[in-house]
């Protein structure tokens, strides 16, 4: 549809007869909307304004010019609706779809510009400012405000309400505020509270429920502080909320357990594993499964079940009685999420991830699938001759029976004995978590399947782009460990940059969604600075040139005393010596490009939506037998290594810019380098290299899963001369603090034990107790459930409280001076331990000057310690008999480890 089309249906959805008198308080537009106006209508609206926009021109240059055709055509027509609206709307468009980055005034032009700059090119973009604002976007509401003034007997009215701050972000931001999704939330907060239909709501009550409940509703911070203001625009926002909850919350609404109106339930899916080695079913229990799992907790006939990702997508294993497998439930969790099993006979196919039989919720004829049933069907199917094997579970009036192979007709059979629908169209899916643009973007060099559940016996999979032949998806098929073969396809590189369809050749049945496969773009290589952090690893605020990359510039007394006193003790930039070992360069392997951990490091350079969250989930798709406790261990080792930030759990993930760090090393000078790369990147660094003398070297950082990790680059020169390495990162622009060694200060930086304990001790009191909790056992380095009251644990004591309804987790450290909430426990863990006499820390001799650090693999140490510690080898620890190795370490700074946190670290070990 051509955007004159789209302009005009844009205006009419907001500006309407319905609405004559009225006041349309916000233009609240979503890809939800989009595509319920046409189908596939957001992607169309999207392409209308690329359209729209010439190459010759940019974006603004086209509304400018719309606003100054709208006035003039309206002096002739007043009622002609203006023709530059669609292009507001695509500025609102931009900045709610930006990124997940937590939407305020300071970042709605970075977001937009991010947005409209991936979807219309650089060409047809220039980056919105406040001069722009000022002299083209504000003219353009000023003048629906005009128009709408002339109209408001027919069309409703628009007011442009100008804030005291930020006047022109403002604008735009007073119309995403909200989405959808939060209005769902709102109206699911008002039904657990136990409103009813109806009732009135004060404008007060309004505020103080859509307050004390932000993490329920999830909207942005400026909406909430948008409440504490009495002005026009949160007057207008509550009365839109307030018409939408009028329209939507009633009896339905409230009796659905998964009404359209109110969040879904999450499903259980019924699980089985059976013995190959005899006719019994070993296992039967449920799996929730979603990607917007927490730790929970249900409780189920009394009995409490604990619930946690896996992998990814699904929950840990919930062991049921059989017969309830059938009965099926729905169950509210701890947290007030519901969980729903459907009742009646369970389809299974097998799944290919977790290798177990897991509930479909189609009843697809795969090439192997079982029925979980009750036993008086078996003597029927025996009867109609059809084939299959059974398996007896705990319950005798239920059975496991599995078929192969069956045929149309013999399927349809099965069905009918069940007493289930018959079913003729099937589905074709999209399998991967590499996907973007609301799952239609396919990258190639990262996970992805298409997979078919359907009735077609030999199903052929083709793509079908606009007036091009149909091009076959390449078959594949994967062999579990008990026999079963699964099928899947796969697309030819023939398709990239095209828009497509999947179809299935026999049934003639196509995909919902239109498809592109595209390749992952190479990043940009422009500096975006670092998080810089406090003392014990808190973000702070943003870096500046003069810091030393993460941390403030100046946090030492006597930086060049330090300098004189540390180097020569941990050995950095010492000239080659032949009784120390240098590296093998014989055994030294090629950069790989298409090394899964390097694709995944461009794949989030380029992605704009990626969190603490989503980070662990995508290294479950890149090593798919990674537990979700070890894949948000990875992620912490990446920030430790310097390949990415982010500012708190919860919030978005940044891959840092080229950081060079010098590591400390006998024999001349080993430098390892980090953060943002491209291809082209590494190959001029290479060439650059080959030319001055630096040896380019490529390891693993971890030998356990080297997959889920960039490939190691360090820089090796047997000449210990900075100044080749200074004048190699400014050729390249990489970020490097030459007078500095970063591993000594962040171990400067790093708070010690006694400073933090006397921190605390100053620090405002906690005054809250929740009856359950968790007390830290310093004997068995774990935690017990406790319900006693705070003020009678002894001190001193580490308290956790969960199970808050916001998933948030608050530790509190007792003392004798008092009780504190504190958000980094790892330092008074280590206090506790030695309170107690308890040893957690080794060292063990590697070779003269080193040792290694042996850590308990229970024990979190403290950031910039950790930090230290994996980068003075660039290497993960390794996991030996319950304890972390940190290998390699220099015995200063163990030494200086042992000054910091007044802790002795025996040598040797004897664990």
């Amino acid at each position: 549809m051509e955007y004159i089309e789209w302009n005009k249906l844009l205006f009419t959805q907001f500006f309407k007869k319905e609405m004559a008198g009225q006041e349309v308080y916000s233009l609240q537009v979503s890809p939800v909307l989009l595509d319920s106006l046409i189908s596939g209508g957001y992607n169309s609206y999207l392409r209308s304004i690329k359209w729209k926009v010439p190459v010759s021109k940019n974006f603004f240059e086209e509304l400018g010019i719309l606003i100054k055709v709208s006035k003039e055509r309206v002096k002739k027509h007043k009622t002609y609706p203006p023709e530059y609206f669609g292009l507001l709307i695509f500025l609102i468009v931009a900045c709610a779809e930006g990124d997940s980055e937590q939407l305020n005034l300071n970042n709605v032009y970075d977001r937009i510009n991010r947005f409209a700059s991936d979807i219309l090119g650089t060409q047809r973009w220039s980056d919105i400012s406040r001069k722009t604002s000022r002299d083209i976007i504000a003219e353009g509401w000023k003048f629906l405000q005009e128009w709408t003034e002339i109209n408001n007997l027919n069309y409703g009215k628009f007011v442009d309400y100008k804030a005291v701050t930020n006047p022109y972000a403002n604008s735009i931001l007073r119309h995403v505020l909200i989405n959808q999704g939060h209005l769902d939330n709102i109206l699911d907060l008002l039904i657990d509270k136990g409103y009813i239909p109806g009732e009135l709501i004060t404008r007060e009550k309004w505020v103080d429920v859509l307050a004390n409940n932000s993490q329920r509703i999830k909207a942005p911070k400026a909406f909430f502080d948008l409440l504490k203001e009495d002005s026009a625009i949160c007057n207008g926002i509550l009365g839109y909320i307030e018409g939408y909850i009028e329209e939507n919350f009633n009896d339905r609404a409230i009796a659905s357990p998964s009404s359209n109106n109110r969040k879904p339930a999450i499903p259980l899916r019924i699980s089985v594993n059976f013995s190959k080695f005899s006719n019994r079913v070993t296992d039967v229990f449920v799996r929730a499964y979603s990607h917007d799992l927490s730790s929970d907790e249900i409780f189920i006939n009394g009995s409490r079940y604990g619930m946690e990702y896996e992998l990814a997508g699904y929950s840990n294993k919930l062991v049921l009685p059989v017969h309830q497998a059938l009965d099926g439930f729905t169950y509210k969790s701890q947290q007030g999420q519901r969980f729903n099993l459907q009742t009646g006979i369970k389809w299974l196919v097998i799944n290919q991830e977790l290798e177990e039989w897991v509930e479909s919720s189609m009843l697809e004829n795969a090439s192997s699938f079982a029925v979980l049933c009750s036993n008086s069907f078996t003597e029927q199917l025996t009867k109609s001759g059809l084939s299959f094997k059974t398996y007896y579970t705990t319950h005798d009036e239920i059975v496991f029976l599995r078929f192969s192979s069956l045929n149309v007709e013999q399927h349809n059979q099965l069905l009918t004995i069940l007493g289930l629908q018959t079913q003729k169209s099937g589905r074709i899916i999209l399998e991967g978590a590499f996907v973007t643009d609301r799952r239609t973007t396919i990258f190639q060099e990262m996970p992805y399947r298409f997979s078919y559940s359907g009735y077609v016996d030999e199903p052929v999979l083709v793509a079908v782009a606009s007036g091009e032949t149909e091009v076959p998806l390449e078959k594949k098929e994967n062999i579990l460990q008990d026999g079963t073969t699964i099928y899947y396809w796969v697309l030819p590189h023939g398709l990239l940059n095209k828009e497509f369809k999947i179809k299935e050749v026999t049934s003639n049945n196509y995909s919902h969604l239109t498809f592109t496969l595209r390749t992952i773009e190479e990043p940009s290589m422009e500096r975006a600075g670092f998080f810089l952090k406090d003392k014990v690893g808190n973000y702070w605020r943003e870096s500046t040139p003069a810091d030393i990359i993460d941390m403030p510039s100046r946090v030492y007394d006597n930086i060049t005393e330090f300098n004189q006193y540390y180097y020569p003790k941990v050995k950095y930039f010492v000239k080659e010596q032949n009784n120390f070992l240098v590296y093998d360069h014989s055994i030294n392997p090629e950069y790989n490009p298409d090394h899964l951990g390097d694709l995944l490091l461009r794949y989030i350079s380029n992605a704009t939506n990626i969190n603490t969250s989503s980070f662990p989930f995508l290294l479950q798709q890149v090593y798919s037998s990674l537990p979700r406790a070890q894949a948000n261990r990875i992620m912490y080792q990446w920030r430790s290594l310097g390949y990415i930030d982010y500012e708190d759990f919860g919030k978005g993930i940044k891959v840092n810019d080229s950081t060079l760090f010098f590591l400390p090393y006998h024999g001349g000078i080993l430098a390892y380098l980090t953060g943002k790369r491209s291809n082209s990147f590494i190959t001029q660094l290479k060439e650059y290299c080959s030319k001055n003398g630096i040896d380019f070297i490529v390891e693993p950082h971890s030998e356990e899963n080297p997959k889920v990790f960039p490939q190691k680059i360090m820089l090796f020169s047997k000449y210990p001369l900075k100044e080749k390495f200074t004048r190699l990162c400014s050729h390249f622009d990489i970020t490097i603090k030459a007078n500095e060694v970063y591993q000594l200060y962040a171990l400067y930086y790093q708070l010690g034990m006694k400073e933090y304990i006397e921190m605390l001790q100053g620090a405002d009191q906690y005054d809250n107790d929740h009856h359950r909790k968790q007390v830290f056992n310093a004997e068995k380095l774990g935690w017990d459930d406790s319900v006693a009251r705070i003020e009678d644990i002894p001190s001193p004591a580490l308290i956790k409280y969960d199970g808050f309804k916001d998933n948030s987790i608050e530790f509190v450290f007792k003392m004798d001076t008092g009780i504190v909430k504190i958000k980094d426990y790892s330092l008074v863990l280590l206090y506790l331990l030695k309170h107690h006499g308890k040893e957690v820390l080794y060292r063990k001799f590697n070779k003269t000057g080193f040792s290694d650090l042996l850590v308990s693999s229970k024990l979190p140490l403290p950031y910039w310690l950790e930090k230290a510690l994996m980068l003075c080898t660039a290497s993960n620890p390794r996991f030996d008999a319950g304890v972390r190795v940190y290998s390699h370490i220099p015995d200063t700074i163990i030494d200086y480890i042992e000054t910091k946190l007044q802790i002795k670290i025996k040598y040797p070990a004897n664990v």
